[in-house]
Parts: C-alpha cells; structure tokens; sequence
C-alpha cells in the first residue's frame, strides 16, 4: 500500500516542472535571439552598402570623367568612408581605410566604364560586400563564405 501511495504523490508532484520547462525554452529563445540580432546586423551593413552605392553614384555623374581612377578612387572613398579623400573612418571595422584596401572582401565597379570610358548616359555604380555572420551560423544554411550584399544606384551623368 505504502509503494502505491508514494507512487501517486510522485506523479501529481510538479515541484520541478517550471525548471524543466525553462531548460527546454532557453536554447530555443537564445536561437531566436541570435537570429533577430545577426539579421539586424546584416540589415544595417545591406543599408550602409546602398547608401555608399547612392553617394558615389551621384558623385560619378557630376564630374567630367568618371572613368578616370582617380574619380573612381575617391567614389569607392565615399562608399566606404563617406569622404573622397579617404580621410574619414571606415564605417565597419572590415571595410577598407584605402583605395588600396579594395579587394575580395569590398569592390566597387562602374558598368558602364568597362573600356576606360563611359559607354552611355548614366552611371551604374555597384558595391559589393562579402558579409560574414557574427555567430557563424549560415554554415547551416550552406553560406559557409558569407554571402555578398550588393548595392546598385544608377544616376544620370550630367558632367562637370
């Protein structure tokens, strides 16, 4: 009789059944967690991208070559520092401080320059950002190099 009455307590008892419950839900809060704080963050370097793209463009299309390095080095100044001199700091710690500093991880092209002179009207300015999470976790999701965020703006060239 005694086995059986404590074998009843035993299962109505729910002195530790929050704690269970808590350790099954944090790993799943601390995903979600994660998850809303990388997507920011890639959200606000995809804005960053965009607007540098905006700046240079619209930089390109008021000078007389924009398909002159020298012009094309000062644009990527913009996109990545916000200054044609390049004097300003880099918005994101793995964003070039140079002209010289563009490569796989950050490039810039003009399409419209492609034989060292504009080839029409307008001016596409494209930035190109190789974003690598800050958690490691797009592994899983088969982006085991991050994946490029790219910035486009297309402006009118009107010259100098």
């Amino acid at each position: 009789m005694q086995i059986r009455s404590a074998f009843r307590r035993a299962l109505h008892d729910r002195s530790g059944a929050a704690m269970v419950e808590f350790i099954f839900a944090v790993p799943i809060l601390l995903i979600l967690f994660a998850g809303i704080v990388e997507l920011g963050t890639m959200m606000h370097y995809y804005h960053a991208v965009t607007d540098g793209s905006r700046a240079a463009a619209r930089y390109l299309s008021r000078v007389e070559d924009p398909c002159d390095q020298a012009e094309l080095d000062r644009a990527a100044g913009l996109a990545a520092t916000r200054s044609t001199d390049w004097s300003g700091d880099p918005l994101f710690h793995d964003w070039p401080t140079s002209a010289a500093g563009l490569g796989s991880g950050f490039q810039v092209t003009v399409q419209e320059c492609a034989g060292g002179a504009l080839s029409g009207e307008t001016i596409t300015f494209v930035t190109s950002y190789q974003y690598n999470d800050a958690f490691g976790a797009l592994f899983l999701f088969g982006y085991t190099d991050g994946f490029w965020l790219n910035g486009v703006h297309q402006e009118v060239h009107i010259g100098a």
